[in-house]
């Protein structure tokens, strides 16, 4: 019932918006999608409840997982087939409630960014996100090599989701609004500091739009930074974003509803290292692993 209910409410807001917005041609043509395909169900029995998942730096065939609030400070790798290639520890980094995951070159070094992030009664003042130099041997140790404690502008967000972007060095975050709100989630900037080991003063998230997606839990940004995608407990909306324009004109275009499994409690998605295919995961164990592959669509 769940479902039915926020499927429901999901495309009659995408059908609602559509003439005030965006015509066909300003949506995503190029780009078209495969139903989604079980891959596996991952080994790491570890894994309970998978909230935040990225694509590995150095291998198309790795990614990380870590679970949800109240899990420990570690980092779990696996690959296509669900086998387990290590766990890292994360020195210097504490656990509130960490919500997402996103991977990216920052500063020309491969960096996984952790989202501890989560405020489901927005009280916090200050979240944090944590910067890793990806470790190439996935059962070593890492290090936290920056921390950038901030808020958001007009206060505390409730917030599930994050994303590195690369073509502006920056991170996105994605309020999570409740269904009866019919979506229009805002949509917040973090511009990373010159040096992101350092200390910071007063880092702000500013608003840069609204998203019609209700209930996000999930988000992320193409290596090429031309794709993102935010996820929910149901489907996925796609946006496509134009050489040189800003993220509030993106997001004042609709996007394209991309079909995402049936899952238990799905509060993942990334893209591939080929800057389309996206993957995804599911809370509760055994964890399902999932692709999307992207087609081209006929012009």
């Amino acid at each position: 019932m769940i479902r039915f209910l926020i499927a429901t409410c999901l495309i009659s807001i995408a059908i609602a918006e559509m003439p005030n917005r965006a015509n066909a041609d300003e949506q995503p043509t190029n780009l078209s999608y495969d139903r989604p395909r079980k891959l596996c169900e991952l080994e790491k029995d570890d894994i309970i409840e998978s909230s935040g998942l990225a694509v590995s730096n150095f291998a198309a065939d790795r990614f990380w997982t870590h679970n949800d609030s109240g899990g420990k400070e570690r980092l779990y790798a696996f690959d296509r087939s669900g086998k387990h290639l290590g766990t890292c520890k994360i020195d210097g980094a504490k656990v509130e409630d960490w919500e997402d995951l996103a991977s990216g070159i920052v500063d020309q070094e491969p960096m996984l960014l952790i989202g501890d992030v989560g405020d489901n009664q927005r009280k916090r003042d200050k979240c944090m996100i944590y910067l890793v130099k990806e470790p190439r041997d996935p059962t070593s140790e890492a290090k936290v090599h920056g921390r950038l404690s901030f808020s958001y502008e007009g206060g505390p967000v409730d917030c599930e989701a994050l994303a590195f972007d690369p073509l502006s060095r920056s991170i996105l975050l994605t309020e999570k609004t409740r269904l009866g709100s019919l979506g229009r989630g805002r949509v917040y900037q973090l511009q990373l500091p010159d040096d992101v080991s350092g200390k910071h003063k007063k880092l702000v998230a500013k608003s840069v739009g609204k998203t019609i997606v209700p209930t996000v839990t999930a988000m992320d940004i193409s290596r090429d930074g031309k794709f993102v995608v935010i996820g929910s407990y149901l489907d996925s909306m796609l946006y496509e974003r134009v050489p040189g324009e800003k993220w509030s004109e993106t997001f004042s275009r609709n996007g394209r509803i991309v079909q995402m499994p049936v899952r238990r409690q799905g509060e993942t998605i990334c893209f591939g290292l080929n800057n389309y295919d996206l993957f995804a995961t599911s809370e509760k164990h055994p964890t399902p692993f999932f692709e999307i592959n992207a087609q081209p669509s006929s012009p």
